[in-house]
C-alpha cells in the first residue's frame, strides 16, 4: 500500500469521525432543547394538584378509603411536580443539586413518583372491587 493510499485512508477516516462526532454534538443539543421546552411546560404542573386536592375534598359521596388514598396521591403527585422542577432548575445551575449532605432533589422526585404509582394501583384495584360488590 503506498504512502498516498494510507494517508488518504487515515484523513478518511479522521474526516468521518469528525463528522459522526459533530452530528452526534448537534442530535445531542437537540434533545436538550426539546426537553427543556417540556419542561417549561411542566413548570406550574404542580399547581394543578391543589385544584385536584379541593375537588377530592369537596366531594361528598366518595367512600372515605377512596378519599384518603386520593389525596395521598395527589400529594404525591404534587411533591413530584415541585421536585421535578427543582432537579431541572439545579441543573440549570440555579439550586443546589444537594439538600443535606449527599442526599439528592432527583431522589425525592422518583420516591414520590414510585408512591403516586402504588397508590394509584391501590386505587384501580379498591375501585374495581366496590364496582363488582355493586353487581
Amino acid at each position: 500500500m503506498s504512502l498516498e493510499t494510507l494517508s488518504s485512508k487515515v484523513f478518511f477516516t479522521y474526516w468521518y469521525r469528525q463528522k459522526k462526532v459533530q452530528s452526534v454534538v448537534r442530535a445531542k443539543a437537540l434533545e436538550d432543547n426539546l426537553s427543556s421546552g417540556r419542561k417549561i411546560f411542566r413548570l406550574l404542573l404542580f399547581l394543578n394538584e391543589i385544584n385536584e386536592l379541593n375537588e377530592i375534598i369537596k366531594n361528598k359521596k366518595m367512600k372515605l378509603l377512596l378519599k384518603y388514598m386520593k389525596v395521598f396521591s395527589s400529594f404525591c403527585s404534587f411533591n413530584y411536580y415541585l421536585f421535578d422542577n427543582i432537579v431541572w432548575l439545579a441543573q440549570l445551575g440555579i439550586f443546589n443539586k444537594f439538600i443535606i449532605s449527599n442526599f439528592k432533589w432527583k431522589k425525592l422526585k422518583d420516591i414520590f413518583s414510585l408512591w403516586k404509582t402504588m397508590v394509584e394501583v391501590l386505587i384501580s384495584i379498591y375501585v374495581v372491587r366496590l364496582k363488582k360488590r355493586k353487581e
